[in-house]
């Protein structure tokens, strides 16, 4: 549903969610400020503060100073409805009961926000919001998810500089874009680290974005992998050790993330590659993911290009099986040393495997 916090004031129950931060954050802040609620009647929890029956009960009190009460519960992800209710998420769950029986003077507004910790523990309370959206739904309630749209990011950098008194070329800001992974939020507030960094310049130049931006894992590995394509065995190694530095548990936590990763880059290359030549489907029906690459981020999209016009489908096959091989020697499969050196020794060979001239 298009965002419209007219709509939402009229609900008793809001969901907002998705991976846009700054826009959630806007969004909440809209609700807010158009509800007609006392500051006294307005309350803030995290999703884990208290049982969900609490926030129905908290959300259903007798408003005295205004119009409604409202409960805003964030990180909503942190509390899994089946810790609580043995039902399927059907239109007869008790929450949806809860949720239809709140009084006209209540606004109970979920919202999903960003999480620290791995992989797995972010999807899981990805996981438990949409849950939860899905039985406020049932319920009768009203959901805003908000998408990234990575397109717009440089557009809003450069105009986030202008508003702190510099400028950005596009190059600079699209850098930085590129680097949060096209985040918005963490866009603009890495930016202002930038500015800082950029001191009275009025400038804030690509020197300055590299050497103030903290870059994201996401775009640490997709620079593993541009320095692997261009066959640049020392940055490509350099890179490599960058990861193992942020990230010390390996095997535990670095390996799921980079094998992935470079994965699915390799992937995107075979389909940029693949559609540059006339090959039946079946040929290539094996290694193109399903995900379109015109659905995919800018950036992600230039990078599988220029991939693709270096390197021919043998080497693209290679690479593939190194990557299953060097996922058997960290499992165990087959015999290695360590995960580090599986890693490197991946390295190295991809960058070899992508030197020769096709």
């Amino acid at each position: 549903m298009r965002f419209d916090p007219s709509v939402a004031v009229k609900s008793r129950a809001v969901f907002v969610g998705g991976d846009d931060s700054l826009s959630r954050a806007e969004a909440l802040e809209k609700i807010l400020g158009a509800v007609s609620a006392d500051p006294s009647e307005t309350e803030s929890i995290l999703g884990d503060s208290v049982t969900p029956l609490e926030w129905f009960g908290k959300s259903s009190t007798v408003p005295f100073f205004g119009e409604r009460r409202v409960l805003v519960v964030r990180s909503v992800g942190r509390c899994e409805p089946s810790r609580f209710w043995d039902d399927e998420l059907k239109k007869d769950h008790p929450a949806v009961t809860e949720f239809k029986g709140l009084p006209e003077t209540a606004l109970l507004v979920l919202v999903h926000d960003d999480e620290i910790g791995d992989d797995s523990r972010q999807q899981r309370f990805v996981t438990h919001a949409n849950q939860w959206m899905k039985l406020l739904e049932f319920g009768g309630g009203v959901a805003f998810v908000f998408k990234v749209d990575t397109s717009k990011t440089p557009e809003l950098v450069r105009a986030r500089a202008k508003e702190l008194g510099k400028t950005i070329s596009p190059v600079a800001a699209n850098l930085l874009s590129e680097m949060v992974g096209g985040k918005p939020e963490l866009a603009l507030s890495e930016l202002e680290k930038a500015a800082l960094y950029a001191g009275d310049s009025p400038e804030i130049r690509r020197s300055d974005v590299q050497a103030a931006v903290l870059p994201d894992a996401e775009y640490n590995v997709f620079k593993l992998a541009d320095a692997i394509v261009a066959s640049d065995a020392r940055q490509a190694v350099a890179q490599l050790r960058t990861l193992f530095e942020q990230t010390p548990d390996i095997g535990g936590q670095l390996f799921p993330r980079v094998l992935p990763t470079l994965v699915g880059q390799f992937r995107l290359i075979w389909q940029a590659r693949a559609s540059s030549e006339s090959k039946g489907e079946s040929e290539r029906s094996e290694w193109v993911p399903a995900k379109s690459l015109a659905d995919e981020k800018d950036w992600r999209q230039r990078r599988a290009r220029e991939a693709a016009a270096r390197l021919d489908a043998g080497q693209i096959r290679e690479c593939f099986r190194q990557l299953l091989q060097v996922e058997a020697e960290v499992k165990g499969q087959l015999p290695s040393l360590s995960a580090p050196d599986s890693l490197e020794q991946m390295t190295l060979r991809l960058c070899r495997i992508c030197g020769r001239k096709s």
